[in-house]
């Protein structure tokens, strides 16, 4: 603190031509520290949004910009960049705002609805409410990056007696490596059917971003429908196994040292069973006793004859015949004997039969359906494999450098800011030391030449004029007469003084006998 004071006092005590030099050369040294702290603000940006469509973009970029925050656009326009620090605070304040809106406005838009609008507007504004409340919903799932939801309502009319219900189609763009199966498919499609009304789920399409039908198209009554469920549900099945044997031999084979291809054949008829059975050993039901002369007491007795119906329906989807063929790599280990190649072996027998015994209790082989099992060891083509990882590795030490660049540029950057504002600060230490001894000099120059310069316009046979304010209080005290000896000294003292500090002496003597104004 008192550093601060005493350089305080220092920078008040200049003149103000040097006071305005010192301004100007920090307004000049800190333009410099903000232009070095560039790099480090844009290399503290952190993507607050990513894939933005072109309007919720243009929503968040004015929203920032009005609140002043830094923000930068890549990606073509579809990715927002921040500080890093203002990641979390943003998305907060902006989701507060119902930004970004993503699929577009969902209810809340009614509530922006004017007086005075018209039944169609009313219409189409809950139309285009349902759509984005559903795009909305269906955008929140795990594996879809975005979705997009067309309503169509039939038009009322009162001279038809049957018309057909809504319909809607669903577009969904998936998350990069995700996919999505019949059973999510069937829940996009009853939530999309249980939120419109008078919507059926046969009447729901659904596509993905590249236009394929996922879901809907076909009636599920007719046999188009039929047929595309029970291939679904064969699909389903095979890729069920396919991923249950390949989970298992990864575990202790490695991962890519087996593929598993399953074939699964599926019942696609309604079986419906119906039997009857009599049981003769019924209760009786029944007793009548006749008697006559002749024959004497007859007896007629009738049994309850017993009898179950039973009928058992078999839906479609049944596993009718498995096929399972399973190809295993080798065994592959570097050559010691020669540094660089490979050597292969096979597996053996009793290995094989292992993997055989796994696979099948795995996938559920039976021999009473005439399962077949195939299986073989081979070696595989790790070129190409080799190559992908290959590339991956290098791909991400490639990331590594960079991020490792921007971080030594990063705190270089810092490193360098730092290192300028304290060259900042020695720089006006120094300077604000060289002129207070400037300052000091010119008075020391002034106090040693005051008697020469007293004794100087008699020493040249000139009047001496009136001495200066700055020097009255110097010869104020001199009661006595300047003698010889003082005129040697002070002449000696002045020619000393301005060879320490010529431009002081200068100055004071152009003011000592600079011309007055009358």
């Amino acid at each position: 603190m008192d550093f601060l004071i005493r350089l305080k006092d220092q920078f008040f005590s200049l003149s103000a031509s040097r006071k305005a030099t010192v301004l100007i050369l920090a307004a000049a040294v800190s333009g410099a520290v903000y232009a070095l702290s560039i790099p480090v603000r844009g290399l503290d940006q952190t993507p607050l949004y990513a894939k933005l469509s072109p309007v919720d973009a243009a929503q968040v970029a004015e929203k920032l910009r009005n609140d002043g925050v830094p923000f930068r656009l890549t990606n073509g326009g579809q990715t927002v960049t921040v500080p890093s620090k203002m990641v979390d605070d943003l998305r907060l304040r902006l989701s507060q705002d119902g930004l970004p809106k993503n699929e577009g406005e969902g209810l809340e838009m009614l509530d922006k609805s004017p007086l005075g609008m018209s039944d169609f507007n009313q219409k189409v504004g809950y139309q285009r409410a349902i759509q984005g409340e559903l795009a909305r919903t269906i955008g929140a799932l795990e594996n879809v990056l975005s979705a997009r939801v067309h309503v169509v309502f039939p038009e009322e009319s009162p001279f038809l007696d049957s018309q057909d219900g809504a319909r809607a189609s669903v577009v969904l763009t998936l998350r990069p490596g995700a996919t999505i199966d019949q059973r999510q498919l069937s829940g996009v499609v009853h939530l999309v059917a249980g939120a419109v009304k008078d919507l059926k789920a046969q009447n729901v399409s659904v596509l993905d971003g590249q236009g394929r039908l996922l879901a809907g198209g076909r009636s599920p009554d007719g046999i188009y429908g039929q047929g595309n469920e029970l291939l679904a549900l064969q699909r389903d099945a095979e890729r069920y196994l396919e991923e249950k044997a390949t989970g298992l031999l990864d575990g202790f084979l490695g991962m890519g040292k087996a593929i598993v291809r399953a074939r699964v054949e599926m019942d696609d008829k309604v079986v419906r069973e119906k039997s009857e059975s009599y049981d003769p050993n019924g209760p009786l039901r029944s007793e009548q006793q006749t008697s006559g002369a002749r024959t004497g007491a007859t007896f007629v007795r009738n049994y309850e004859v017993g009898h179950s119906v039973k009928e058992i329906v078999a839906s479609p989807g049944a596993i009718r015949k498995l096929y399972v063929s399973v190809v295993v790599d080798g065994v592959t280990k570097d050559d010691l004997a020669n540094p660089g190649a490979r050597t292969y072996t096979p597996r053996s027998d009793e290995e094989m039969s292992a993997i055989e015994t796994l696979v099948k209790q795995t996938v559920g082989f039976s021999e009473d359906r005439e399962d077949q099992f195939e299986i073989k060891n081979v070696a595989f083509d790790t070129a190409q494999r080799d190559k992908i990882m290959a590339e991956a590795v290098a791909l991400e030490a490639e990331v590594k450098k960079d991020t490792m660049r921007k971080e030594i540029l990063n705190v270089a950057a810092r490193v360098a800011s730092a290192l300028g504002i304290v060259f900042v600060v020695i720089l006006f230490v120094k300077f604000l030391k060289a002129a207070g001894a400037a300052d000091t000099a010119d008075s020391a120059a002034r106090m040693a030449a005051a008697p020469a310069l007293e004794a100087a316009p008699a020493a040249v046979g000139l009047a001496a004029p009136a001495p200066p304010p700055a020097l009255e209080s110097v010869s104020a005290g001199a009661a006595t007469p300047v003698t010889a000896a003082d005129r040697a000294q002070a002449q000696a003292t002045l020619v000393e003084a301005a060879r320490k500090n010529p431009a002081g002496v200068a100055r004071v003597m152009q003011k000592k006998f600079a011309p007055r104004a009358s």
